[in-house]
């Protein structure tokens, strides 16, 4: 969406978005705008793609064949451009880019070949926090059959990481999973802080609020930091209103919900499926000195059968762009808890979770946050309350 200004794209998602929620919510969706426009992702993946080169196509039908390093092309899991500019994670990174596209021209390591499953080189994976000065480099290869020094060296030329990972990925699905993590530099892993401010509630003072994440290469955190940091403290505000016996962090990643609102309720139980996000959740309740929060390594379908939730809990949900589990769905519209936090990045898939939800519960509020500038998505947050 860079051909509209930023406020234009603004009004068209606000549009969209009272368009598809008004059968729900036909109140007025406000929506708090990204407070970077550029170099706001602290996320990004490179493929490694080895196709076809159709500036050399023949008429007989001879093939010829290219390597590219960048971003897949729109709508194609097969073909990739090689990225020059980039405003979406940092200057820095569109170095960092260059000189491992050189490296590996230079080395001649094969690239993947999707079509037919060969080569070496997949993926690149670039983490930066916003707050701190860490930055992690994932290579994911099929194999390690070249010399890793060569690459280190391809990093450090122009580009601070403070960690960088070699890591292995043997599948045939092409997306950036691995096994097997190898550290060549630093601890593994990258430290990110969220900053929340102070604020008072009938009369109690909840201090200012900095909590040290530990992000490790396969951990879910929010893409977009700084502005990730207004929803946080929308959730930690109202946590403080509800006054929750308990909060279910469901879909809770690291903990960072627990954590951010650790102050607002006795306990949390933080549930995530991923192990490697569990590991660092416990890291970093450590680290900052919680003992209130409780993590739980189980899918959010599971763990809901297996357990009753008290109606004086509150259920917060982030869940992936898929949206709840149908079984998660169903068992969280008759759960009878008292009140439930919405937290979506597909505001369609938290459409249909709402249609179901509100069978039982009112929504009392809808908004919005351009958590992805220049783009189409938008991050929802509902809360609502059960119905009497």
């Amino acid at each position: 969406m860079q051909e509209m200004n930023y406020a234009s794209q603004l009004l068209h998602k606000k549009q969209k978005a009272q368009e598809l929620f008004k059968p729900l919510w036909d109140k007025e969706i406000n929506i708090t705008p990204s407070c970077n426009k550029i170099y706001y992702r602290n996320k990004m993946e490179f493929s490694f793609v080895r196709q076809i080169d159709k500036t050399k196509t023949t008429p007989d039908t001879i093939r010829f064949f290219e390597d590219k390093l960048g971003q897949k092309e729109k709508g194609r899991w097969d073909r990739a451009f090689e990225l020059t500019d980039c405003y979406l994670l940092s200057d820095e990174s569109v170095k960092l880019i260059a000189d491992v596209r050189t490296w590996a021209n230079k080395s001649k390591i094969p690239f993947y070949d999707q079509r037919k499953h060969t080569g070496i080189l997949r993926h690149l994976v670039v983490r930066e926090a916003k707050n701190t000065q860490d930055k992690m480099v994932l290579l994911i290869v099929s194999k390690i059959d070249f010399d890793k020094n060569d690459f280190l060296n391809a990093v450090n030329k122009n580009y601070s990481a403070t960690t960088i990972i070699i890591a292995q990925n043997e599948k045939v699905s092409d997306v950036a999973s691995f096994e097997k993590p190898e550290i060549l530099k630093g601890e593994g892993f990258i430290k990110e802080k969220i900053i929340l401010p102070k604020f008072e509630f009938k009369g109690k003072k909840y201090a200012d609020c900095d909590i040290v994440f530990r992000i490790s290469p396969s951990s879910f955190f929010q893409t977009n930091t700084i502005t990730a940091q207004e929803i946080y403290n929308k959730v930690r505000v109202l946590s403080a209103k509800i006054n929750p016996s308990v909060i279910y962090d469901l879909y809770g990643g690291s903990g960072a919900f627990s954590f951010l609102c650790c102050d607002t309720t006795p306990k949390s139980i933080c549930v995530e499926e991923v192990d490697g996000s569990i590991k660092d959740g416990i890291y970093n309740a450590k680290a900052n000195g919680i003992s209130n929060v409780e993590f739980v390594n189980a899918k959010t379908e599971d763990f809901l059968k297996e357990n009753n939730l008290p109606e004086n809990a509150l259920v917060i949900l982030d869940p992936p762009r898929c949206g709840l589990h149908p079984k998660a769905l169903e068992r969280l519209t008759v759960s009878g808890v008292k009140n439930i936090v919405y937290v979506s990045c597909n505001p369609k898939t938290l459409f249909c979770n709402l249609q179901q939800l509100s069978q039982s519960y009112k929504i009392n509020s809808v908004e919005a946050f351009d958590l992805f500038p220049h783009t189409e998505h938008l991050e929802m947050l509902t809360y609502l309350s059960l119905k009497t």
